[in-house]
């Protein structure tokens, strides 16, 4: 990888739409930040009581009904009550009591953690003349789909699939949608999206973040979907462990921190890691590994221009490929002892993803 701190001056002080490829396509010599920065700290999820977990399109149905039904007479409901209340009536095997008081204390914690996290990482991007990594862009909350489906870059599908769900969620009380309704939306055959990829989030930092930040759900589903869909157009042979399974983590990071922002992106996908790590340790560590390349390190690159580029995902999704491919993968660590039969130790794993740099991606598989 190579210096960003160039290439986020000339982000700033250029917004011209070639500046983003030539950068990638023609990058100084002094891009590799790990032959001139020093390791930045490394983020590590705290993870408190085992909390349940529940499709996003289902947190996504009851927080739009919550929405609907707020203001109407004789709904007593908090946000927070009602989330618990519907995931136990929907969930009763999974959602218990008390619920929603344990996941906002995860919460907190890893919001503490994170914390602690980020003052030492401002104090690594003050010392090493970095702080451009950390400027965020905005990410409104939702207000109503026309605005969202700006933000978004939306396409008629995704809007029609917006207005399908709510049309489920904005019903009388007495009709709202029961399990076996949605599960057959969630993995029914005519409802491809959602069969092929049921977004699953832990309760702790989603159905939390929806209640207390107004965060919008549909989103986490547009951005598996978007991943998927480039991963499939530009690696369509991909397996875990190769360029093109970095290219996944990269780009959907990048995409969570566009529209969460950087606390969400990171608290997101560590937990996400930890609730469904992969049966091999080196597939899970090559994931935390590369995540952060999509957050913080090449975040910038990846999204180039804010007044050019400030919705086209499809436009950071060729970027993120670019950067991948760049030069016969000179951007990544190739990890060949990693595929052995049999594989190294956890132990010896970690040793050796910890020797490299945090500004290279890592893949362990050839496509």
């Amino acid at each position: 990888m190579k210096n960003l701190g160039i290439v986020f001056l000339l982000f700033f002080a250029l917004s011209c739409s070639n500046i983003d490829k030539e950068i990638i396509n023609n990058p100084p010599k002094n891009y590799t930040l790990g032959d001139t920065l020093p390791q930045p700290p490394v983020y590590e999820y705290y993870e408190g009581v085992e909390l349940p977990t529940f499709p996003i399109i289902a947190l996504h149905i009851v927080d739009r009904e919550y929405e609907y039904h707020k203001n109407d007479q004789g709904f007593n409901y908090t946000r927070d009550a009602y989330f618990e209340y519907r995931l136990l009536e929907l969930y009763p095997n999974d959602a218990y009591e008390g619920m929603m008081v344990d996941a906002t204390e995860e919460y907190e914690l890893n919001s503490d953690n994170y914390d602690l996290y980020y003052d030492s990482l401002q104090a690594w991007a003050q010392v090493n003349n970095m702080e451009s990594i950390l400027i965020e862009d905005e990410f409104p909350a939702f207000t109503d789909i026309e605005d969202e489906a700006e933000i978004m870059n939306m396409t008629e599908d995704e809007v029609e699939e917006w207005e399908r769900l709510e049309n489920i969620a904005t019903v009388p009380l007495g009709q709202r949608i029961l399990r076996e309704e949605l599960d057959s939306l969630i993995y029914g055959q005519n409802h491809v999206p959602y069969r092929s990829a049921p977004v699953v989030a832990g309760i702790a930092i989603w159905s939390v973040v929806a209640i207390t930040m107004g965060v919008e759900l549909y989103r986490l589903l547009l951005i598996k979907n978007r991943t998927l869909q480039k991963q499939n157009e530009f690696y369509p042979n991909s397996v875990t462990g190769d360029q093109g399974d970095a290219f996944r983590h990269c780009f959907m990071a990048m995409q969570m921190r566009r529209y969460y922002g950087i606390k969400l992106a990171t608290l997101g996908t560590n937990l996400y890691e930890k609730l469904y790590p992969n049966t091999y340790y080196g597939a899970t560590y090559m994931d935390l590994h590369n995540n952060p390349i999509g957050i913080l390190w090449c975040y910038q690159i990846f999204r180039g221009s804010n007044n050019t580029h400030i919705y086209d995902w499809e436009f950071w999704a060729d970027n993120t490929k670019e950067w991948i491919n760049h030069d016969n993968r000179e951007h990544g660590e190739f990890m060949d002892e990693w595929d052995d039969v049999p594989p190294p130790s956890d132990e010896t794993i970690k040793t050796q993803g910890d020797a490299v740099s945090k500004y290279e991606y890592i893949y362990y598989k050839i496509l």
